[in-house]
Order: C-alpha cells, then structure tokens, then sequence
C-alpha cells in the first residue's frame, strides 16, 4: 500500500519547504561570499547548519514582527536569537560589537536581510566552524 505523502503530512512539508528556502538562501550566501571552492572546505556543513539556524530565527521573527504590526499592546515586539549551547549564551549577528551575545530585533526590509546575511556569513560564529583558507 503506497502513502499520499503530501496528502498524509501536509504540515510536515510545508516545514521542510520552508527550510529548504532557508537552507538554500545560507547556501548562496556561503557560495557569493567564499566563492564556489567554499563547498569543498571541511566546515561547509557545519556553517551551512550555523547560518541556516540563525536565518531561520531571524525569518520567524521578522514574521512574527510583521504579524503584530505596530499596534502591539505595550511596544511588544519580535527579536530573535540562537542559544550556543558550548558557550551557553545566546547569540545574533546584529548585535552590536560590544556586546555580541544577546537577542536581536529581526530585518524590517530588504536591505536589512542582505545586511544581515553579510554579517552572518562574516561573523566569528561561522568562521569558528570554517577553515579559511587564502
């Protein structure tokens, strides 16, 4: 007997679809920012897992945000983070450099998300687990 699989999980993979986005976007980031050789590099899984996380995080905040609008009762709003567990800390690329742990207010446009894929990819967290080679 064969399973209708969208029919049977259809929330399933409307999560896996949405990760796949996530996962795609990370990718293509790596990719336009370390060249094509990144893939090879022995942390490429590992970064792609770190900066497909926190994207992640950042996407269901900017949603959760977007949502809420700006008539959220008593300034509530969205912020987002990723908790470290070897460091115990949460983290989020756009904190400021002083204190780099913390949570984050997610992108609000566009330009916000490019900025924010620039400062994954370059950030100490991704490059903890690249090995950069030049």
């Amino acid at each position: 007997m064969l399973i209708d699989v969208p029919s049977a999980f259809p929330e399933q993979l409307l999560v896996l679809w949405s990760l796949l986005v996530v996962v795609q976007a990370s990718a293509k980031k790596l990719l336009e920012t370390f060249g094509s050789d990144i893939t090879r590099n022995p942390g490429y899984r590992d970064a792609l897992i770190e900066i497909s996380v926190v994207t992640n995080a950042a996407l269901a905040a900017y949603t959760v945000q977007q949502e809420m609008g700006s008539s959220a009762p008593n300034g509530l709003r969205a912020v987002y983070g990723v908790y470290l567990l070897e460091t115990r800390q949460v983290w989020a690329p756009l904190c400021s450099a002083a204190t780099p742990t913390g949570l984050a207010d997610p992108p609000s446009d566009l330009a916000d998300f490019i900025k924010f894929g620039n400062d994954v990819v370059q950030s100490a967290q991704a490059a903890a687990v690249l090995v950069l080679v030049y």
